[in-house]
């Protein structure tokens, strides 16, 4: 599966740069109150998938916008822990939602999953945002992806 692709090897500079990258972190209670509201349980931005899945920073957040502007429609998934749906992909930077559940998930809408990207966005960025990777997980069995792939 695409997700569960690990990359072992030599860690780019700027990954050495910020120790803080490399631990599981609970999202800063600097971040807005409406998306502190998506009831994050963890953010990990996964040191062991650089440097192949790193997303260009300025990239991801048009895939943000784009998300935001999603008129209509609430994103659904199958149950199976990593289904996963990729809803956001430009220049190689893609936004993933997952189902880490039993059950089928739906959201309120395509924002939710922006609002779960902007988290990444601004808990994994490596160097001066030049490179964004990384999964936030929530309390009630899904998660968001911001990674490479093919687009």
């Amino acid at each position: 599966m695409l997700l569960s692709n690990i990359v072992f090897g030599a860690v780019p500079a700027m990954l050495q740069r910020d120790s803080n990258i490399c631990r599981e972190k609970a999202p800063s209670s600097k971040m807005p109150l409406e998306r502190r509201s998506l009831d994050v349980n963890s953010v990990n931005c996964h040191p062991e998938w650089v440097p192949e899945k790193l997303a260009l920073g300025d990239r991801i957040p048009e895939g943000i916008d784009y998300l935001r502007k999603t008129p209509n429609g609430k994103p659904a998934l199958g149950p199976g822990a990593g289904n996963c749906d990729r809803v956001s992909c430009s220049w190689n930077s893609a936004i993933f939602w997952c189902n880490e559940g039993s059950e089928t998930k739906e959201l309120d809408s395509y924002g939710t999953i922006a609002d779960a990207a902007q988290i990444i966005q601004e808990e994994c960025k490596l160097g001066e945002g030049d490179y964004i990777l990384g999964q936030v997980f929530m309390k009630n069995q899904w998660s968001v992806v911001v990674q490479k792939d093919d687009c």
